[in-house]
């Protein structure tokens, strides 16, 4: 390549890093993010079995019985649990009035993370921080689920906006707002998000630093009751809900199905164990982009150390928090408990982005380009959000299936009880035929197929399981229809 083309190149890179660092073009991503949220949201896909868990406590319990485990070991923020319980009584047990608290949370975290980020990190870096929210994989799937992980995203974003304008102000007022909200948070998170905590303890670890700095009374005051506040509240939360998570079986699944706890605590283990964990919270966070927000991140540690040591500690504080938090076994860093940390992700990451432009005019160029191709595939995800519906598992049509073609006395075996009694019991109300039978292991399925036809309903890798018992009975597979997880199949007695 001559020089002149060389030139011209780099001319076009000018243009086209000017025009991603405009502001209409992230207008344009928030809108496809919030579009795809708000399309998987109202295309209202059926419920899958880990939200049916605690759809059941929900429709069963009364607000002071949502204290404390629920059916299934589900352990569950009171304050979600309570606004779960409050959407069934007003609206009813569908899927759109049950996971109308994750959507506002997830709506209200996304619009929130424009004001945290402008604050945080000036233009263009706001802009990057707000894309990955925008189009993060898992955040648009939480804010179509009953459970708390869009609550706990919502959560970090609110401590970390209160705590930069607490910081920040630059006047008596703006500094006494801020901290009412700050003690009016520290007070309710705790009630509405178990990871909180981490946060909260690095907001209240800032908050002494910030004091070491400027040596005001008044600041050691407020941090005094910022910390009895906060800390009353969390153990308050802990003692009525949060230890029930402590059940037996918690540690080796988290341990060895997802990898939220190390294996054992040899030295090899720990240190691989530790090396993953920065990859597993950035790939959380934006799926694919693992080991280049790491790495990007690590710039964004060095920008942070180079403006102020209450940056550091509040961006660095939750995830360092939690990491103690899973070495010792009460936390498990993995998969979807990792959501609450996105926004930290996003802010560092964003500050990396920052730390290579300043290297020189030509990484000023290449690196809004190199920051919008990280995007590409969220983007490309993001589109297909905004087209096509995209459930766990669908049930509620694989069940209408089978209530439409099922004779009177003709038994059904259903995977999950749970889903069968949230749709059947709650949402089909004016469904013509009920369940006559409802086998729900081997053995009543077994006598049920002796005596007529039997439909199953698994998802397509339990199938194999359920039919197991069923093979050396005198029975024949005449139906086998396939919905997006779902199989349904029907036996009848061989002639």
């Amino acid at each position: 390549m001559g020089q002149a083309e060389r030139a011209w190149l780099f001319r076009f890179a000018e243009r086209l890093s000017g025009a991603i660092c405009t502001p209409g073009l992230w207008v344009v991503v928030v809108v496809l993010g919030l579009s795809a949220r708000c399309y998987q949201y109202f295309g209202n896909p059926s419920y899958w079995y880990d939200e049916a868990f605690l759809v059941r406590g929900v429709i069963d319990l009364s607000f002071s019985e949502l204290i404390g485990p629920l059916p299934a070991r589900t352990i569950v923020p009171p304050v979600f649990l309570w606004l779960l319980r409050l959407c069934y009584i007003t609206f009813g047990a569908q899927e759109w009035s049950l996971r109308l608290p994750a959507f506002i949370a997830s709506i209200g975290a996304l619009a929130l993370m424009i004001p945290l980020a402008r604050r945080w990190l000036g233009s263009p870096g706001w802009m990057w921080a707000v894309g990955f929210c925008a189009l993060s994989t898992h955040c648009i799937h939480h804010a179509f689920e009953v459970r708390p992980y869009a609550t706990d995203f919502l959560a970090t974003t609110i401590l970390l906006w209160l705590a930069q304008v607490f910081l920040a102000a630059c006047d008596t007022t703006s500094r006494r707002q801020a901290g009412a909200g700050l003690l009016t948070t520290s007070a309710v998170v705790p009630w509405l998000s178990f990871p909180a905590i981490f946060v909260l303890f690095a907001v209240c670890v800032t908050l002494f630093i910030h004091y070491l700095k400027k040596r005001d009374g008044r600041r050691l005051a407020f941090w005094f009751c910022y910390s009895s506040v906060f800390l009353l509240s969390s153990f308050i939360v802990w003692y009525i809900q949060a230890r029930h998570l402590y059940y037996p079986g918690l540690k080796n699944e988290w341990t060895y199905v997802w990898g939220g706890f190390p294996k054992d605590y040899s030295a090899q283990t720990l240190m691989l164990w530790t090396a993953l964990t920065p990859e597993r919270v950035a790939h959380y966070a934006s799926t694919g982009l693992g080991i280049p927000l790491v790495i990007l991140g690590l710039a964004g540690l060095i920008r942070c150390w180079r403006r102020s040591m209450e940056e550091i500690s509040l961006l660095f504080g939750p995830p360092v928090f939690a990491y103690a938090a899973a070495l010792l076994g009460k936390y498990p860093l993995a998969d979807r408990t990792l959501l609450f940390l996105a926004p930290v992700v996003w802010l560092v990451a964003a500050e990396g982005l920052l730390y290579l432009m300043e290297r020189g005019y030509r990484a000023k160029v290449v690196v809004p380009i190199l920051a919008f191709g990280l995007m590409i595939p969220g983007m490309a995800i993001s589109v297909q959000h905004c087209i096509r519906v995209r459930p766990r598992m669908e049930y509620r049509e694989a069940l209408t299936y089978v209530l439409e073609r099922r004779g009177e006395n003709e038994a059904v075996w259903n995977w999950c009880p749970d889903l069968n009694y949230v749709y059947v019991e709650h949402i089909f109300l004016d469904c013509p035929s009920k369940y006559a039978s409802d086998p729900v292991e081997p053995l009543g399925a077994a006598r049920a197929a002796n005596k007529g036809p039997l439909w199953v309903i698994a998802p397509n890798n339990q199938v194999e399981n359920m039919t197991e018992s069923l093979r050396s009975l005198p029975l024949q597979r005449s139906l086998c229809h396939q919905f997006f997880d779902v199989q349904v199949l029907r036996f009848d007695p061989r002639p």
